[in-house]
């Protein structure tokens, strides 16, 4: 019979914790026994033209001692580092690879259709020692508890392998548990099966399919729904798309726009847990939203020098035959400092200092449609355009009188323009007619305040980079990238007004329209 595999895997980013890990004082309290030692070799076996991979199959044997164990995973998914996924597994007798012990179950038809009369042959493997705790949660839930400590191994290729998996209890129960011991350990959240990681080892993971994510959480027929739970996944939803952009990030953390996208999924989580404040305990929902707001600012240095970099880019593509010819002083000294601060950055995540954070708030916010009643009897589309006309309304009155030479006040509108944008975007789904439009027309004016606040945070961050220079050429180039942007500044603030009229137009029409379904 098959089974369905979860289990929320965790790489365990600092070997040397190994030790301390396996005699940590929380496994052991929750432990029904002394933890076990298994010794794991594992071969993956597919046609010449790996029929199975590329549908989304794949067939292992593992032995354990003088065992065999056949194994046949079908399909699945991966959010967060939550992987599930069917299994069917079959005790056989000698290891060779053969589909006839499946015969039998569903999956027998589709491997016979896929494999016809093609042979199986090893294609890569895994070799580890498997270290199991059965643990039993606080809520008496049962979990087993495998830590891997190995290799994988692709021809000549080797990877190393340490992970910590949390296995055959309820999803939560092991997302509470991987919140627990982040605390306490670097993990991170695994977006990757050993399969796939091992077919980015041997070089084939080209046109590959991957585990896809669960669907959207929200889509025309959410309109009607309970509003906290529905909230509640797609706040998860966005959990995944943070921990899956930090991935990214540490793959190539080198690429500005993977630092950006992180910033951007944490922004959109936060705004998303500010729409839901009215349905939640103040203190509660508060602690959550300054823990992501302190690791958001922790990301806003470097993506300002980013910006300031891609200007300064600009400028240089703008005056290729000036008189005075452009140095690379300014492009070093963007350099060292960005290398710097993404060092400390990189650090930072891959030592898992916001795993406790995003796995924490993934239970927490789980539990809201069995901790919270529903204190909002409303449709969801109800709740949101509600929201959306109160945030309107004070966006209106603050962009009706702020003066551009105040820095905080144009920062304020700023993100108060982005909180709206953000979510239009993600419900736009259940919204009523076209938001598209508007959302334009608020990235518009987020263009042009952005382009009076990129101006005046400027000035601090070239005195930051040249105080203590007494290059000629790298005060030189500052000057010309001052300027620059103050020339800028200028259009921006000339253009405002005009930008304005459009966007409160847009927001009356919509309060005059949305004004009765609130």
């Amino acid at each position: 019979m098959p089974n369905i595999e979860s289990e929320l895997k965790l790489k365990i980013t600092d070997p040397s914790c190994l030790p301390e890990l396996l005699k940590s004082q929380l496994l052991q309290s929750l432990a029904q026994q002394p933890g076990r030692k298994e010794t794991l070799d594992t071969t993956y076996y597919d046609t010449r033209n790996h029929s199975l991979l590329n549908s989304r199959l794949s067939y292992r044997l593992r032995r354990h001692e003088e065992n065999w164990t056949a194994t046949i995973k079908a399909d699945g998914s991966s959010d967060g580092g939550l992987h599930q996924r069917t299994e069917f597994n079959a005790v056989v007798h000698d290891p060779q690879p053969n589909i006839e012990p499946f015969a039998d179950t569903p999956i027998g038809p589709r491997l016979k259709e896929l494999l016809a009369e093609e042979e199986l042959a090893p294609i890569f493997g895994t070799r580890f020692d498997r270290y199991i705790f059965d643990l039993v949660a606080a809520d008496g839930s049962e979990i087993e508890l495998a830590i891997d400590d190995g290799e994988i191994v692709a021809g000549d290729s080797r990877q190393k392998l340490l992970e910590l998996e949390l296995k055959s209890g309820a999803s939560l129960a092991l997302i509470r548990l991987g919140a627990e011991l982040a605390k306490h350990f670097p993990l991170l959240p695994e977006q990757h099966s050993k399969l796939y990681r091992a077919i980015q080892l041997a070089g084939i993971d080209d046109g590959f399919p991957k585990d896809p994510p669960a669907p959207l959480p929200l889509h025309k027929e959410s309109a009607q729904a309970p509003v906290l739970s529905t909230l509640s996944l797609q706040i998860i939803h966005q959990i995944h798309l943070v921990i899956a952009a930090q991935h990214a990030f540490l793959a190539d953390s080198a690429d500005p726009e993977t630092l950006h996208d992180l910033r951007i999924s944490l922004r959109r989580l936060r705004v998303l847990l500010s729409f839901a404040k009215p349905l939640l305990p103040a203190e509660e929902i508060t602690d959550w939203q300054t823990s992501l707001r302190q690791w958001s600012n922790s990301l806003g240095p470097v993506r300002d020098l980013d910006v300031l970099y891609e200007t300064w880019l600009m400028l240089n593509n703008h005056l290729p035959n000036h008189p005075d010819p452009i140095s690379q002083a300014l492009t070093a000294a963007f350099t060292e400092k960005r290398t710097q601060l993404v060092a400390e950055i990189y650090n930072s995540v891959s030592r898992g200092y916001s795993t406790p954070l995003l796995l924490g708030l993934w239970v927490w916010t789980a539990e809201w449609p069995d901790r919270y009643s529903e204190q909002n009897n409303a449709s969801l589309l109800l709740f949101i355009v509600g929201r959306l006309n109160n945030w309107l309304k004070q966006f209106v009155e603050a962009g009706s009188k702020v003066d551009l030479s105040d820095e905080t006040a144009v920062h304020q509108l700023r993100i108060q323009g982005k909180k709206i944008r953000y979510a239009m975007e993600v419900f736009a789904p259940i919204l009523p007619g076209r938001s598209a439009n508007f959302t334009k027309r608020l990235k518009s004016l987020q263009d042009n305040l952005g382009l009076l606040r990129d101006t005046q945070s400027t000035i601090g961050q070239l005195n930051k980079l040249v105080k203590a220079s007494s290059s000629r050429k790298l005060h030189n180039d500052s000057g010309l990238l001052l300027g620059w942007q103050l020339s800028h500044s200028l259009h921006a603030k000339a253009e405002f007004e005009e930008i304005w009229t459009k966007m409160k137009k847009s927001c009356r029409k919509w309060l005059a329209k949305h004004s009765d379904d609130s």
